[in-house]
């Protein structure tokens, strides 16, 4: 399972989330929360999709900058960008 999953796992309290799990416990949970609906979804999706997640990549990037001006700068940017494209989903979604 990916990370993300087992995440969600601990933030609903299901013990089981590795590899041969059975999720459908985690589903049904996440189902019977009124907070998480489509519109929390897919504004999730959006931002994971823009945020900088790697963290090696940017301690690479100041390895090859030697400095943190440009990787303070990638994870600012990609961080503000993720969150805003987040909002503008979930607003959208939400209408929908």
């Amino acid at each position: 399972m990916s990370s993300w999953l087992s995440t969600l796992g601990v933030t609903y309290g299901v013990e089981q989330t590795g590899k041969d799990a059975d999720v459908t416990s985690l589903a049904d949970r996440i189902g019977r929360d009124p907070a998480y609906t489509t519109a929390t979804a897919l504004s999730l999706m959006a931002f994971f999709v823009l945020a900088c997640q790697c963290m090696s990549t940017v301690a690479a990037l100041r390895r090859e900058t030697k400095g943190w001006k440009v990787p303070a700068f990638v994870l600012a940017y990609t961080y503000v960008a993720a969150y805003i494209a987040a909002f503008v989903v979930h607003a959208i979604a939400s209408r929908v």
